[in-house]
């Protein structure tokens, strides 16, 4: 085999993987973007990605929501123990925690969280819509 083979089997391969990673991307994405669980991306401070069921959720569409910081949504008697719970997803292997997100209307949705941090620093985050606690705005 010359080195020009070679090279030629190594660029076929490349586009063999561009393509396969590419559509990977594309069902990912959907699978993302269309889940019926509200879902988002959280970098640090803010939501980097979300889906079509948070955006329903909170009533904003994604242009309000997403490069936002997180902490702006949380109902301000939980941002404490919100920010505890985002302290600890980063250490730990999963998170779990309650908390209130203020909708577009203005009132508060009570969701129930499971997130955990990838390794690039990223964290994924599923919210679950809970009934309101007894004794608090929900």
């Amino acid at each position: 085999m010359t080195v020009e083979t070679s090279l030629d089997r190594i660029r076929e391969l490349g586009t063999f993987l561009a393509e396969r990673l590419t559509r990977y991307e594309l069902v990912l994405g959907s699978a993302f973007d269309n889940s019926p669980m509200p879902m988002a991306l959280v970098n640090g401070d803010y939501y980097i990605m979300v889906n079509n069921s948070f955006c329903a959720l909170l009533g904003y569409d994604r242009a309000a929501i997403e490069n936002i910081p997180w902490r702006l949504f949380v109902h301000p008697e939980d941002l404490a123990l919100s920010e505890q719970a985002y302290e600890s997803m980063l250490s730990g292997p999963l998170s779990r925690f309650r908390n209130r997100l203020r909708t577009k209307t203005g009132d508060f949705v009570a969701v129930e969280w499971w997130a955990t941090a990838r390794q690039d620093g990223v964290s994924l985050a599923f919210a679950n819509p809970v009934e309101a606690r007894p004794g608090n705005d929900g």
